[in-house]
């Protein structure tokens, strides 16, 4: 796997779920819009709704962890983080990153794609908890 990036994120049914929430959103702006018409108000609310709504469906939808050479890009709901391996000090069961900042303030960052839960299928579970196993043993290698 020398030179190749790692790509940790759940499964393709997963990645739909996560998507819905946003696909929510633009519901509720199509609801708005049915209920205003095209009035400025309307339109207004209706696009804030529907663009914030598809972003959330995209970012839901690619959230996970990329890690290529030296660094660990988390993807989330709402932010990217990019952390440099030398600066991880854990992977915690949450799951999420503990990290220090180059002048040593420690830091975290939550996975949520990753998070598993007793509740759901085992199968599902147990490629979050492998994907995991995974980040934990790339974090340890140090260049």
């Amino acid at each position: 796997m020398r030179g190749m990036a790692l790509v940790l994120r759940p499964l393709a049914a997963n990645r739909l779920a996560n998507g819905l929430p946003g696909l929510c959103v633009v519901g509720v702006a199509v609801g708005v819009f049915v209920e205003f018409g095209s009035t400025p108000l309307g339109l207004i609310i209706a696009t804030a709704c529907a663009s914030g709504g598809l972003l959330l469906a995209v970012r839901g939808y690619r959230s996970g962890v990329l890690c290529d050479r030296g660094t660990a890009t988390v993807r989330g709901l709402l932010r990217t983080r990019t952390i440099a391996r030398s600066h991880i000090v854990e992977v915690t069961d949450f799951p999420a990153i503990r990290w220090r900042t180059e002048a040593g303030r420690p830091r975290w960052t939550p996975i949520i794609a990753l998070m598993a839960d007793n509740r759901e299928l085992a199968y599902f579970r147990n490629h979050k908890l492998r994907s995991l196993s995974q980040l934990r043993r790339w974090a340890r290698r140090r260049r």
